[in-house]
Parts: C-alpha cells; sequence; structure tokens
C-alpha cells in the first residue's frame, strides 16, 4: 500500500500504526447548538478520566498501546 493512500488504511490498523505521530490531543470546539459552542481541553479530559481507572483497566489499556 502507498504511504500516501490514507483512504485505503483499515481501521484496525490505523490506531497502530499511527500511534506515535500524536503528542497530544487538540483542544476542539463542541457544538451545543449551530453557532453556540464551547471549547473542550480533549488531552487534560483523557488524562483525567484515565488517572481514575482501576488499575487493572489501565494495565489493560496500555497493554494495548505498542511503542
Amino acid at each position: 500500500m502507498p504511504m500516501n493512500d490514507w483512504t485505503m488504511v483499515p481501521a484496525g490498523i490505523y490506531h497502530a500504526f499511527h500511534h506515535g505521530w500524536i503528542s497530544a490531543l487538540p483542544t476542539m470546539p463542541l457544538f451545543l447548538e449551530p453557532e453556540v459552542d464551547v471549547n473542550v481541553p480533549l488531552e487534560y479530559s483523557y488524562q483525567a478520566a484515565f488517572t481514575v481507572q482501576p488499575e487493572r483497566w489501565k494495565r489493560v489499556l496500555e497493554s494495548r498501546v505498542k511503542p
């Protein structure tokens, strides 16, 4: 598969192939109405949610990340 053909990357390998390219998740708008949005700090939110998970589930999630 050509490296520039991103439309052909199956979802199952997309994460494993691209996980190292993302340094931090961005802050993104969450639209409450068509003209009303609030910024959501995704990286902070995901990290905060991860820290309160039981250790068992942290190990499960971390075991799926391949360096």
